[in-house]
């Protein structure tokens, strides 16, 4: 046995091809290892991977210019429908509209185009002011009063273009921005001057009918007094409904005047259109909303417009 221990490092050399384990073959074992992790860490490429690579940079070849080309969006500026009383519709964006004034505001409406009896002179809304009354003139196709002029109430004090007709509120006597100086205001025969007047325009006699008008309402007045026309209308027409003629329309005229409660002294228009007309052959303009019948002043009446739709 101790022969063989002996001989064992000649053994040893035999078998390891004279190899020594030595500074050398360590380091040269450590540059084998590291090859051998660097081949493990090549990425290895799968077909379907390829494929959907490839499927990927297709689509953004195809998809790129058109984003690149494609226009900015812009959000469109809600435009506001509105319609002058008495003149034709409008279409007004709020960038050309600017702001409002509370006395412009008043007196637009959205009845439809050519279904208004309200006069329009260019952008200005002719009226007549005296004592927390405002009246508005009439187009000529409303008709005039078979009965005429009444007694002389005033004369135009003040003649002022709008829109200084916000400053005019503050004068004292008669204000027009289409009457002058001077003209003479009467009654219409047979008619309350709380509803309508009649004034002279250019060298012609015009009716005006009350309305409400920049904060001025009925003043505390029921809706008979500012529609005095009980027993006196031949026909109702509301707009987008049929016409009530003779003992029809009377019916619901005495409806509307004994059962309306006032729900605002200065309303907003109405979008339908309503015409009243008189049998000394006049036509009253006032518009609706819901069950309001709107003119000087909203005034609620349900069964009315039971009658009338």
């Amino acid at each position: 046995m101790e022969s063989k221990l002996e001989n064992l490092h000649v053994v040893t050399d035999e078998m390891l091809g004279g190899m020594k384990a030595d500074d050398a073959m360590y380091w040269r074992i450590r540059h084998q290892a590291a090859e051998r992790q660097a081949v493990n860490r090549r990425p290895v490429y799968r077909k379907g991977a390829v494929y959907a690579l490839a499927a990927m940079i297709l689509v953004m070849v195809a998809v790129v210019p058109l984003v690149l080309n494609r226009k900015p969006s812009v959000t469109k500026i809600p435009e506001i429908q509105t319609i002058a009383a008495g003149g034709p519709d409008e279409t007004i964006s709020p960038e050309e509209n600017g702001v409002v004034s509370e006395l412009t505001a008043t007196l637009i409406t959205n009845i439809s185009e050519g279904n208004t009896l309200f006069e329009e002179i260019g952008e200005e809304y002719p009226v007549i002011v005296r004592d927390g009354r405002v009246y508005r003139m009439l187009k000529k196709t409303a008709g005039f009063p078979t009965g005429g002029k009444g007694n002389e109430l005033y004369e135009i004090s003040l003649f002022t273009e709008y829109p200084s007709m916000e400053i005019a509120m503050e004068q004292t006597g008669a204000y027009s921005n289409v009457a002058s100086v001077g003209a003479k205001v009467y009654a219409a025969e047979g008619l309350s001057d709380l509803m309508v007047v009649i004034a002279e325009v250019n060298g012609e006699d015009r009716a005006f009918e009350r309305i409400s008008y920049c904060g001025l309402g009925p003043g505390g007045l029921g809706l008979e007094d500012v529609l005095d026309i009980r027993d006196k209308v031949t026909s109702i027409s509301l707009e987008g409904h049929r016409t009530l003629e003779g003992e029809e329309a009377q019916k619901a005229i005495q409806t509307l005047l004994d059962e309306a409660i006032l729900q605002d002294e200065d309303p907003e228009p109405g979008s339908q259109g309503l015409r009243i007309t008189l049998s000394d052959g006049l036509t009253l303009q006032l518009t609706c909303s819901g069950t309001q019948i709107i003119g000087c002043g909203a005034w609620s009446c349900s069964p009315f417009f039971a009658l009338v739709r």
